[in-house]
């Protein structure tokens, strides 16, 4: 799977997170169950975290996902309404 300049974006702030509270990347990739290269990538966005990885960074940072994706989109833009 390729990634995408969202997923850069989203692991900028798995970063930042990350940082804010002194947590080392050899830790977040064990919690993870991947290799440090791995968690590496995600984290600069070469690879993309998974949904599973989203919510078990966000029990490790204590926040929610949407803090995770919060100003992911474009200047201006809003959410999308789907039908149901």
């Amino acid at each position: 799977m390729s990634a995408l300049p969202v997923d850069a974006r989203v692991g900028a702030r798995i970063k930042a997170l990350r940082l804010e509270r002194g947590v080392s990347v050899e830790s977040v990739a064990r919690r993870l169950a991947i290799s440090l290269k791995g968690y590496l990538e995600r984290e600069a966005g070469v690879s993309p975290f998974s949904a599973s990885d989203i919510l078990i960074l966000c029990d490790i940072f204590n926040v929610r996902a949407e803090d995770v994706f919060e100003d992911l989109r474009p200047d201006g833009a809003k959410p999308s309404s789907r039908p149901n």
